[in-house]
């Protein structure tokens, strides 16, 4: 078992022959084939688990939880929530005193107050 071990974790060697004698050196690897495979698996591993992250951390709130939120607001804060969701969730502070007809003011206000929360 030892005698195959051996052979499959080879190393290479250095010979340097001079007039008085011949040397022999073994040139260490620094990795071996095991430390090569096992960092393959972490790395696979580490991946995988990053992207299933990454997917739950994307997926977008399903519609009947925004119910539940629109239901507990009322007024201006309750019509720029919903016109954001609508709008898919991303959208100029321009585009909502235009999207929900309320005054630069009131969407000015509403906003620092739902940042506050």
């Amino acid at each position: 078992m030892a005698l195959v071990w051996l052979l499959f974790n080879s190393s290479e060697i250095q010979i340097t022959i001079s007039e008085e004698e011949v040397e022999v050196n073994r040139i260490p690897r620094l990795y071996s084939r095991m430390d090569v495979v096992l960092i393959l698996i972490f790395v696979f591993i580490s991946m995988i688990s990053t992207v299933s992250l990454f997917r739950e951390s994307t997926k977008a709130t399903k519609p009947y939880e925004y119910r539940e939120i629109l239901d507990k607001l009322q007024g201006a804060k309750r019509d720029i929530i919903e016109y954001v969701i609508e709008e898919g969730g991303a959208v100029r502070q321009t585009d909502i005193v235009q999207g929900t007809g309320l005054s630069k003011g009131t969407v000015s206000r509403t906003l620092k107050g739902l940042c506050d929360i």
